[in-house]
């Protein structure tokens, strides 16, 4: 049941929901494109569904309207860029394989082989007969040549959807309301989500090649060493960097 919503100059709306138990004063609410309004009202029964922050979203009667109005047709999966299920605005919702849905996540990429680093990916060949293209896994020695790479192989070959870091907001709605709501700019909402996960954690960016991001906005690198096992570690306290362990 919708209590009150508040349209703002950025032209997204935030609605307000009646508290229930699973999603309490605070968390009772969900954004749209203002356009989406109408949907909102006319539609019986309107709650959340989901886990808060992770996957949660509006009921799945408007949530059917909202995606077929943006999307034109029901789709395989819709994946939310930002990973913010809450967050129903036009530009959040893609239509997607169940492939390309299980993709839209930081993960690491790559696993520990003995004392290497490796993950599958596409080698191309050249012969006397031209070029050809297999799989194949690949091996460094070091975490950080992995992590690049591993983005690199990504880029070349999931081009068409991929893991996006510079939109993900999980974890994040502070972020999100203060760029809906006006109080910053995008391009500022993603500079704070940058400088959260990236500023002190060289990982992050080797992984997304953050390198020119940084240098453009004059961010001094994170610096790290390697350990015994070639793991990217704090210089001072020698904790890994990489955040899945």
């Amino acid at each position: 049941m919708v209590i009150e919503y508040h349209v703002f100059d950025t032209g997204i709306a935030k609605v307000i929901l009646k508290p229930t138990e699973k999603f309490p004063e605070g968390k009772n609410y969900f954004y749209v494109d203002a356009d989406d309004l109408p949907l909102v009202m006319q539609t019986d029964n309107c709650e959340l569904t989901g886990s808060w922050d992770k996957c949660a979203y509006p009921g799945s009667q408007l949530y059917r309207k909202i995606v077929r109005k943006h999307i034109g047709q029901k789709p395989e999966y819709v994946d939310h860029a930002n990973g913010v299920g809450i967050d129903n605005t036009s530009r959040n919702l893609n239509s997607v394989t169940a492939c390309e849905n299980s993709r839209n996540r930081v993960y690491r990429g790559y696993w520990i082989s003995g004392d290497n680093f490796a993950f599958e990916g596409l080698v191309r060949y050249y012969s006397k007969f031209g070029a050809y293209t297999r799989s194949r896994v690949i091996t460094y020695p070091y975490e950080h040549e992995a992590a690049f790479h591993r983005k690199e192989f990504e880029d070349d070959y999931y081009s068409s959807y991929n893991y996006n870091f510079f939109l993900d907001r999980r974890g994040e709605l502070d972020i999100v309301e203060l760029e809906y709501s006006g109080q910053i700019s995008r391009e500022e909402a993603t500079f704070m989500h940058v400088m959260r996960k990236a500023k002190d954690n060289a990982w992050y960016v080797w992984r997304y090649h953050l390198f020119e991001y940084f240098k453009k906005y004059d961010i001094p690198i994170p610096g790290y060493k390697l350990n015994e096992k070639n793991r990217m570690v704090d210089v001072e306290t020698g904790a890994i960097l990489c955040p899945f362990g």
